[in-house]
């Protein structure tokens, strides 16, 4: 990669550093919070294909448990999101209103998932996991073991629920919700026999 593509995408990651409040990991292009147990990463891409002409990024965000090993690493990761706005995987940064365009998207995403998640860890744990079980659950693809480690078995009532609604949001035809919903109650009684 060219060093204007190396310097464009440094430039563009610590600007986000300044509007988060993260710090800005140059080593492995990401932004880093640690609250506690719970490490918060914004880590950044870019394409092979990147040059002095085309400079493309993206960005995942990932949210791991210490507890469960070393950060960023396959046991340790409870959450995670990507970043697309339905348009191609890649955000384009080469000219200066692309910057500007996709600096702007990445603060507002930034702020609305990662900034927001952390200050919710921040002010309390147990009622931060409560909101990814409730609110996030799908869309930060949380790790259900880490929620029920965290809020207990009680925390398996309510996922059902919020999964039978999930299922019903889908629109599936009344036989198959119906059949789903049984088996997720069938489910539940078996784990808490198991228990």
């Amino acid at each position: 990669m060219s060093g204007k593509a190396n310097e464009t995408i440094s430039l563009f990651i610590s600007k986000l550093s300044e509007t988060t409040g993260y710090k800005y990991l140059k080593s492995s292009k990401s932004l880093k919070k640690t609250i506690g147990q719970i490490v918060f990463e914004v880590i950044f891409f870019s394409s092979k294909w990147n040059d002095d002409n085309n400079i493309e990024i993206n960005a995942d965000f990932r949210v791991s448990y210490k507890k469960y090993g070393a950060t960023s690493s396959i046991h340790s990761i409870v959450a995670s999101k990507g970043f697309q706005s339905g348009k191609e995987y890649w955000y384009d940064i080469s000219s200066k209103d692309n910057f500007e365009e996709t600096l702007k998207y990445f603060e507002m995403e930034l702020q609305t998932t990662a900034v927001d998640l952390s200050n919710r860890f921040d002010k309390d744990f147990k009622d931060a996991c409560q909101y990814l079980l409730e609110e996030k659950f799908s869309e930060y693809h949380v790790f259900f073991d880490f929620l029920i480690d965290v809020l207990g078995e009680e925390s398996q009532t309510s996922f059902n629920l919020s999964l039978v609604h999930l299922i019903h949001s889908f629109q599936l035809p009344g036989i198959q919700s119906l059949m789903i919903s049984r088996l997720l109650i069938i489910c539940n009684r078996t784990l808490i026999t198991a228990s």
